[in-house]
């Protein structure tokens, strides 16, 4: 048996004897997060650099860069507009005659292929930007591709089903007359596709979307609301745009530090074929970070792109673009929108706010996407768990040059293993220069056993290079600048053993009958400092610090990763079959020097014995805040108590913090100066604005 103590340090605030003051209800702690935070000094330099960074000059100058690189790239002759058309659109930006890309949406129109949602939301921003100059030949293939096209009523993952019904409803507003594929009008067809906007919408703000924060579709969902804002075909369906934006937008802006996105965050697949997150835009998410409010390269006078794009030469194939440049193509579209986040979000995402703060959200079961698609061309035999609001949730720390993320999950028989596979449940993000600034602790279980085709490795196998997934032999606990992982891993997954085969398909999990009895910290190798201490390993990036404490171990060792993945990484790989993971964190503000910092770890409480009777652990941290981890063999939720109330996972809430909430249905958003929200009246979303006097008056509720 071992148990693992991880300790991390940048700037904080320091809390001191009340930061482990007990509270007398769950309620009460969750109050506490909305408090906000106590006066921070920054240095006059970062002041500036952050003011540039939200700008109206530095948004233009990004979304130049992007939109300029683009143009200069030629469609190519895919039949499929996926990629091709907003190269087009980039084209046009430039020239608005420009015969190739002309040429080339009248290619693509036609094309009705399994992902051909991507091409129809393209051309309804091409129609929607461009009606009124369409020449005759363009004019003819977007009308006859609205007639042929079946699937604007269709099923699929949330984006499809977005992309389908936005650029149904242009399409059916454009062309009302039209006879479509499903016997209807063009009118008839716009009027349904109308009728899942608010209903979705008001889905995503009573609980959330499915595919949050996701590194590969959050930059899709985005030009689907770009979309809809700019050209719906009402004033309603405009409104309702703006709203899911604003959605999306604050989602991303509160949990975007240090240019990432803070875990849990789901659909990460990159992880698995492409790469981690890089400290400059690497995912989709990213790159609208970057896009919108900068990231820690950004200051005057120097935007580069990311170097992949930087790269792009002029009459590359847009195909090109793709290659180890994820997300640029999403950034395509927002580049030549006008559309931008307001002031107060680009504020929050840029980290122009005090800080640090508390961050709690829940997600909703995904059931909710096929329940509010249903029409009288999609029958949906809805199920309960449609109605599930706190599915997977979520909880976060953000101080000035650190991170934190950790996720809790509810256990789904019915939603499909791939909202486990593909999740990124927790994650450590520090300030730095190098190209890689994030910790992952994992334990290797969805893909342990699927073969990644790296030459360089003996053992073909993923193994211990699996860092995506959430393993159901893992429970945390987190608060403030502190988390817990309890692993109780079996000899064989009683799972496994039990399932039925299943012929192959997108998303098969390749785990073993016989689950690893290891758990990885996978920790860049350009991390400043690794010193061993008394009680285990220091890991030290300027003045953030990270601490390693096993106990109990059975065996410990580093070693390098060798994956082109995880190329840049190491890991600490500890074996066991019960065990526990503390991580802690702080900084050189609030710790000292890295010598006081190992003193004051040293000092911390950490109690494991009914580690092996009752799975428990039980810690007090450096800020003097109780813990107790218990692993719950009946749930995925853990037995878990901060500052002596348990935490009630059926009662998280749908989001709360000092800057952003939701409750009932209502966002509100505000900088500690100023805030908006957003309600629901008539199916319309209803926007207020308010001040904030020193951070002393308190918001509408």
């Amino acid at each position: 048996f071992f148990i693992l103590t991880l300790v991390v340090g940048g700037l904080a605030d320091v809390r001191g004897a009340e930061g482990g003051a007990r509270v007398k209800s769950f309620d009460e702690l969750v109050a506490s997060v909305s408090q906000p935070p106590a006066p921070e000094k920054i240095s006059p330099e970062e002041e500036a650099r952050l003011a540039y960074c939200v700008s109206e000059d530095a948004i233009k100058t990004r979304k130049a860069e992007v939109w300029e690189k683009a143009s200069r790239l030629r469609p190519g002759d895919s039949p499929n507009g996926k990629q091709s058309l907003r190269v087009d659109l980039a084209r046009l930006e430039r020239n608005p005659k420009d015969a190739m890309a002309w040429k080339n949406v009248v290619l693509v129109a036609p094309y009705a292929g399994k992902s051909a949602h991507f091409t129809k939301i393209m051309l309804a921003y091409t129609y929607g930007k461009y009606h009124a100059t369409l020449s005759p030949d363009v004019l003819a293939a977007l009308r006859q591709q609205a007639a042929d096209y079946g699937e604007f009523l269709g099923n699929g993952t949330e984006n499809h089903i977005g992309m389908q019904r936005i650029s149904g409803g242009i399409f059916g507003a454009a062309f009302p007359d039209l006879q479509t594929s499903y016997k209807i009008s063009g009118e008839k067809l716009e009027l349904l596709t109308e009728e899942w906007v608010p209903r979705y919408a008001q889905a995503v703000y009573a609980a959330s979307m499915k595919e949050y924060l996701s590194m590969i579709y959050l930059g899709v969902h985005n030009e689907i609301w770009l979309t809809a804002r700019e050209y719906g075909p009402t004033d309603r369906t405009r409104r309702i745009g703006q709203a899911m934006l604003d959605w999306i937008w604050t989602d991303l802006a509160v949990n975007t530090h240090l240019g990432q996105t803070a875990p849990p965050t789901t659909r990460a697949k990159l992880m698995l074929n492409r790469n981690p997150p890089m400290n400059f835009p690497s995912s989709h998410a990213q790159w609208l970070a970057w896009l919108y409010w900068g990231d820690l390269r950004s200051h005057q006078g120097h935007e580069p792109l990311a170097p992949a794009a930087a790269a792009l030469t002029a009459n590359m194939n847009s195909k090109e673009m793709l290659e180890d440049n994820d997300g640029f193509q999403t950034a395509i579209v927002p580049s030549i929108s006008p559309m931008k986040p307001n002031e107060i979000v680009r504020n929050l995402g840029a980290k122009k706010v005090r800080l640090p703060y508390m961050l709690l959200q829940s997600r909703a079961h995904g059931a909710f996407v096929p329940a509010v698609a249903a029409n009288p061309f999609l029958k949906i035999k809805v199920n309960d768990e449609a109605e599930i609001t706190r599915n997977h949730l979520r909880s976060v720390y953000v101080a000035r040059d650190y991170s934190l993320g950790l996720g809790y999950f509810r256990n789904d028989e019915i939603g499909g293993n791939e909202q486990y596979m593909h999740v990124l449940p927790t994650a450590i993000t520090y300030r730095s220069s190098d190209l890689l600034n994030s910790i992952y602790v994992s334990h290797p279980y969805w893909y342990a056993g699927m073969p990644h085709g790296n030459e360089g490795e003996s053992n073909k196998v993923f193994g211990l290079d699996c860092w995506l997934g959430k393993s159901p032999f893992e429970q945390s606990l987190h608060w403030e600048n502190t988390a817990m992982y309890l692993y109780n891993i079996p000899k064989t997954d009683p799972s496994v053993a039990a399932a039925e085969p299943k012929d192959a398909a997108k998303w098969t999990d390749s785990r073993l009958e016989n689950p690893l009895r290891k758990v990885c910290v996978y920790v860049p190798a350009s991390i400043d400092e690794i010193r061993q201490t008394s009680w285990g390993w220091l890991l030290r990036e300027g003045d953030v610090y990270v601490a390693i404490r096993p106990l109990n171990a059975t065996k410990a060792n580093w070693e390098t990763c060798t994956n082109e993945v995880q190329k840049g990484y190491k890991r600490l790989v500890l074996d066991g079959s019960l065990f526990g993971i503390i991580i802690e964190m702080g900084d050189a503000a609030e710790y000292g020097s890295a010598e006081e910092f190992i003193a004051k770890i040293s000092e911390t409480t950490v109690d494991t014995s009914r580690l092996t009777a009752s799975k428990r652990i039980d810690y007090v941290s450096t800020r003097g805040i109780p813990f107790s981890l218990e692993f719950n063999e009946s749930s995925w939720f853990p037995k878990a108590s901060v500052k002596g109330v348990g935490l009630d996972f059926e009662q998280w809430p749908i989001c709360e913090s000092p800057y952003v909430n939701c409750r009932n249905g209502v966002l509100d958003v505000n900088d500690g100066k100023s805030g908006f929200t957003v309600s629901w009246q008539n199916d319309t979303p209803v926007y207020s604005h308010y001040s904030l006097s020193t951070g002393s008056t308190p918001r509408p509720k």
